[in-house]
């Protein structure tokens, strides 16, 4: 599979390692075989924290993220989340999203950690679903956004799932790979009173 390095390319790479291997360190994704409420696969990671609040306590006090979004549905994409937020923590250029509902595209609550592209003080669109440049898999590795499996032309246009590039099959498995689901019955208690920091 080609890559090709964004904005910011190995430097900006080399300043996320460090903290996403922290972050995954504390977080610890485990694959579970099959079973994936989406479709039946091998198997997806899921992290075993059951709630928001601990999950919250976890990235803020033992990971070092700050909290600093906390999205509700779109008026132009009503029910992607589920009725849930989306809540984004950040440290340097590295952002964990977590969708405390999920999503129309992947139901259950998930998290994912991700390498951004932020261009200074004041910049606005930092944490557009464009501006990350990688999502990383339970091992740390880098899911570059900008791929091709040789199978598909078409570029990714929201919100179609076609990350560029990639076939839906190639999809599927890049989504499962850097998508850290939170367990069945996962409780999103307070999940509105979450302000930024």
């Amino acid at each position: 599979m080609a890559t090709t390095l964004q904005r910011g390319g190995s430097s900006a790479l080399a300043s996320a390692k460090p903290v996403v291997a922290e972050i995954i360190g504390v977080l610890r994704p485990t694959w579970e075989a099959a079973g994936h409420p989406r479709r039946s696969s091998d198997g997806h990671n899921e992290i075993k924290i059951t709630s928001l609040m601990r999950l919250d306590d976890t990235l803020r006090t033992r990971c070092g993220l700050r909290r600093v979004r906390n999205d509700g549905e779109s008026p132009e994409r009503p029910g992607e989340f589920n009725g849930g937020r989306q809540l984004f923590y950040l440290r340097g250029n590295v952002l964990v999203r977590v969708k405390t509902r999920g999503t129309r595209f992947r139901p259950r609550a998930h998290v994912t950690v991700s390498m951004c592209d932020i261009r200074g003080v004041g910049d606005k669109e930092w944490h557009a679903w464009d501006r990350e440049r990688a999502k990383f898999t339970a091992n740390g590795h880098p899911e570059w956004k900008n791929v091709s499996d040789g199978g598909s032309s078409t570029p990714y246009s929201f919100p179609t799932r076609i990350i560029n590039g990639l076939t839906p099959g190639a999809q599927d498995k890049w989504a499962d790979n850097c998508h850290f689901d939170l367990p069945e019955g996962f409780d999103p208690t307070g999940e509105s009173t979450l302000l930024p920091e």
